[in-house]
């Protein structure tokens, strides 16, 4: 512990020392924690999970040595503060699809090998400057792909499968009652409708036509300008498996929505699906008021009408 004190004392203050702490018993690894140390560096990730439980929880992991695709999914559960060893564009592929599943942003370093040593790995100059380019060729991927996923996190009328924000099936909506200033000659008051899916808005649990509609319209607007992105462009959704991109895929989701929005008497839409209240600050299934379909339109027919033009051209 005197060489760790020795050399903290004789580094910067911004510069950070983690001590590898592989092949050391926990024994030894408590005993530099209550020097100070805070930073510590595994290689495996069985001794990573052993003694991340065994101490203390203000530790700051960093994983330092080679890393297997097949071990990427149980190193991210462990949620290390550093993975320094990403060597591939593989791994780094692997690294990127696994932290959006768990709902983490993992830091890394990349691992350059510079000295072209056949016994050292690491991406070469040339294999670092390509990624870089590729880099800056998408430099809003990853917002692009949370704001999309963002979509799919507020979907109502189905359970959400996600490591952060799992929630079972809320607001099935198949028993809506049309509201009297909804009111038509074929569905008068207290007519019961099923519309179920669309999106929640975003300060509560209610669907609006015109909200979404615009969302609709920069989404389709955003597809025809990048198509071929879009076309890859993958958010871990139930639909992420088949042939369609996953943006035309929610947008669809709410599209199914809209199409149970409009009165068959006038072919007007209704505004809204809404309760009489706004609920509190709980989740879906603990929501309990009656829903409504109320007044229609002119926005929302207009709206309404406009994203379907756009639809029926895709």
């Amino acid at each position: 512990m005197n060489h760790w004190l020795e050399i903290k004392q004789l580094l910067p203050a911004h510069v950070q020392l983690v001590a590898v702490s592989k092949y050391h018993s926990i024994e030894q690894i408590a005993e530099a924690y209550a020097a100070g140390c805070r930073d510590f560096g595994e290689s495996r990730v069985q001794e990573f999970r052993t003694k991340q439980e065994a101490l203390p929880k203000d530790i700051r992991w960093h994983f330092i040595g080679h890393l297997q695709t097949n071990k990427v999914r149980d190193l991210l559960r462990l949620k290390p503060y550093l993975i320094q060893s990403v060597d591939s564009e593989r791994l780094l592929a692997a690294i990127d699809a696994e932290a959006g599943k768990q709902g983490l942003v993992q830091n890394i370093l990349l691992e350059i090998h510079v000295a072209a040593e056949a016994t050292k790995s690491g991406f070469s100059p040339e294999e670092f400057r390509s990624l870089l380019t590729s880099l800056n060729e998408h430099p809003y991927h990853d917002i692009a792909t949370a704001s999309l996923r963002l979509f799919y996190l507020i979907r109502s009328g189905v359970a959400i499968d996600d490591a952060v924000y799992r929630r079972p099936l809320g607001h099935a909506d198949t028993k809506v009652l049309v509201h009297n200033s909804a009111a038509s000659p074929l569905r008068p008051t207290g007519t019961v409708i099923s519309s179920p899916y669309g999106w929640y808005d975003a300060g509560d649990y209610n669907k609006y036509v015109v909200n979404s509609a615009f969302s609709i319209g920069l989404m389709f607007m955003a597809y025809e300008q990048f198509p071929e992105y879009f076309a890859q462009l993958k958010t871990n959704i139930p639909e992420s498996g088949n042939a369609t991109p996953d943006l035309l895929d929610e947008m669809m989701f709410n599209l199914q929505w809209f199409l149970t929005m409009q009165d068959p008497y006038d072919g007007g839409v209704y505004h809204k699906l809404t309760t009489p209240n706004f609920e509190g600050f709980v989740m879906p299934t603990d929501c309990k008021q009656q829903r409504y379909v109320v007044a229609k339109s002119v926005t929302a027919t207009l709206d309404f009408a406009a994203v379907m033009a756009d639809a029926a051209r895709l």
